[in-house]
């Protein structure tokens, strides 16, 4: 054969970073000059659709870390303990529903805006912490299965592949916005179906 089993896998998740990368550069590259001259170019200008916008949250829950505790969960304590997605799915649409349209008209940039402008910088700061080592660990969590599920998969050592998706993550991060973090987030959901529905 021309290419071991193990080979080929490694070209495939090698070409999907690849191609991952190259849509967020891309992206980035054929919006700059839209977002550049908005004042919200974290945001994307504020210009994402709804269902960009929803698969780009879905694709952010349902993370190798998410996958891989609930079935953790469920396989240790059962279907009926592993509450994290039905919670995650509830808070998502609740907080869609209620607070998205208020932060829309109000011209927000985080959720923490309200809470600051009412209850001032020191409580708005409190407030920020919890967040913040919410979001320390969960990155850590998903760097983490990211690494397990590349040792399997491929073989190899953890660093390597966290190597890689840390800095075409932060690449095409810093070179698209959030645009590119979003459509890359949609490309990854894809990938993800038809990679469930192939298995």
């Amino acid at each position: 054969a021309l290419w071991s089993e193990d080979a080929a896998g490694e070209a495939f998740v090698a070409a999907i970073a690849v191609l991952t990368l190259f849509a967020g550069v891309a992206v980035g590259y054929t919006h700059r000059a839209y977002e550049a001259a908005s004042p919200c170019s974290f945001l994307a200008a504020r210009s994402l659709s709804v269902g960009v916008g929803a698969c780009s949250i879905v694709a952010s829950l349902t993370s190798a870390g998410m996958i891989i505790g609930t079935v953790a969960t469920m396989a240790t304590d059962g279907l009926i303990w592993a509450v994290g997605p039905p919670c995650w799915a509830a808070s998502i649409g609740l907080g869609g529903f209620l607070l998205a349209p208020r932060l829309r008209a109000g011209e927000y940039v985080t959720l923490l805006d309200p809470l600051q402008e009412r209850l001032g910088l020191v409580l708005g700061a409190a407030f920020f912490l919890p967040l913040l080592v919410a979001k320390v660990v969960w990155c850590a969590a998903i760097l983490r299965s990211l690494g397990a599920t590349a040792s399997v998969v491929l073989g190899q050592a953890r660093l390597p592949p966290l190597l890689v998706a840390s800095v075409g993550s932060v690449g095409y991060t810093l070179f698209g916005g959030l645009k590119a973090v979003a459509l890359t987030d949609v490309l990854q959901l894809a990938l993800m179906l038809g990679g469930l529905a192939v298995v």
